[in-house]
């Protein structure tokens, strides 16, 4: 078959039409050879930000509570927890609903008490630091508390007074409540001061009222 001669004929524009695609050639690929590295770098980008957002979720808290025993009293309805290693005793003479203590007994570093001491209340005074020294002016053997440090804070929804950050005060209908920790101890390191501190903020953070 013969071809018509206008199809087979070189003339100026086929041969620029051909320039022009021979020159296109190279940068069309060049483009469409970037244009494909940018979706792999952005494939590659989510794929990397997935995996820090999978890294970056919070690792669930352990709660060190939770092996620990649970002390219940039913006169002044409330609960708190305690390590399993400690005993439960009284910081007075004899153990009463009042005075319940949780302490760690250890001969070779010392020992480490916490305290729950419910007293009357029978006007129903607000634990203040006034009420703090009122109090502290009926002790026989005398306080010295020319040098405490008093902070004011809210207690399950009690008003509380914080004594040298460690003793806390508030009053629930006719109690009062005083939580203090004890340290007895020759520690020069303070290693099992910081142990004590520790454990002693766990067990206030346990307590709850069972009335509600």
């Amino acid at each position: 078959m013969k071809l018509p001669k206008e199809l087979t004929t070189i003339t100026r524009l086929s041969k620029s039409l051909a320039v022009i695609v021979f020159l296109a050639f190279p940068f069309i690929g060049f483009f469409l050879g970037l244009r494909f590295q940018e979706m792999l770098y952005l494939a590659k980008g989510q794929e990397m930000e997935a995996n820090l957002s999978i890294n970056r979720s919070p690792t669930p808290a352990i709660d060190e509570t939770a092996s620990w025993k649970t002390f219940t009293n039913t006169k002044y309805q409330y609960s708190i927890k305690y390590p399993s290693d400690w005993e439960i005793t009284s910081p007075f003479t004899e153990k009463t609903p009042e005075a319940v203590r949780f302490a760690k007994l250890i001969a070779k570093e010392g020992d480490a008490a916490f305290d729950i001491i419910v007293e009357a209340n029978p006007l129903k005074k607000p634990a203040t630091k006034e009420w703090y020294l009122d109090w502290a002016t009926k002790i026989p053997a005398g306080i010295d508390t020319s040098k405490y440090v008093f902070e004011t804070m809210d207690f399950h929804g009690h008003q509380a007074v914080k004594v040298n950050n460690a003793e806390l005060l508030f009053a629930k209908d006719i109690y009062m409540f005083r939580i203090r920790p004890n340290v007895s101890i020759y520690d020069p390191d303070r290693g099992f001061a910081d142990f004590a501190k520790k454990v002693f903020d766990q067990i206030l953070s346990t307590f709850k009222f069972t009335d509600r």
